[in-house]
């Protein structure tokens, strides 16, 4: 293992401007280890990927407007006599 006792630039040589070393996972005790890495854990499964419809008058609007193929577009002439599906 080449460079083991090295320090990595990100990992354990981050010190602050005052000369305080910054805290890192591996300066913590494995309790407190375990506690953060339970709250990460929790707090990703509970993150909301899905989209969330916070103005109804929003959604209206959106509803009522053409579309191609999914996507907005704009209305022609000949557009209004189609029948909209």
């Amino acid at each position: 293992k080449l460079g083991a006792n090295t320090p990595r630039p990100g990992i354990a040589a981050n010190v602050q401007a005052s000369g305080e070393r910054l805290v890192t996972i591996s300066d913590l005790k494995s309790e407190e280890r375990k506690q953060k890495l339970n709250r990460y854990r929790k707090k990703k499964i509970q993150r909301n990927f899905g989209r969330k419809i916070k103005y109804a008058c929003r959604k209206a609007l959106a509803d009522s407007q053409p579309r191609v193929r999914g996507r907005f577009a704009k209305m022609d002439d000949g557009d209004m006599l189609k029948p909209r599906k």
